[in-house]
């Protein structure tokens, strides 16, 4: 198995989200490095979808690629 390299980064969080992060990686068996990657894959993954969209979306638009208002409007239906 290839090991990944990895670097140390830091950064400031206030007080109680330490607090709390301590809290969750005690309450799981694992340390908070752990914890912090996982919610760095989390909004990564998050961001890396949203962007992909956002790209799909402005090419739908440059082929004008619309749907009618009417159209729209019926999506929206039932949504609220």
């Amino acid at each position: 198995m290839q090991k990944t390299k990895k670097k140390t980064i830091s950064f400031r969080a206030d007080k109680a989200k330490c607090a709390t992060l301590d809290k969750v990686a005690l309450s799981i068996g694992e340390d908070r490095t752990y914890i912090l990657n996982q919610a760095m894959n989390n909004i990564l993954d998050i961001y890396a979808w949203q962007i992909e969209h956002i790209k799909q979306g402005v090419k739908e638009a440059d082929a004008e690629k619309f749907i009618s208002e009417k159209q729209w409007r019926q999506s929206l239906k039932g949504n609220f």
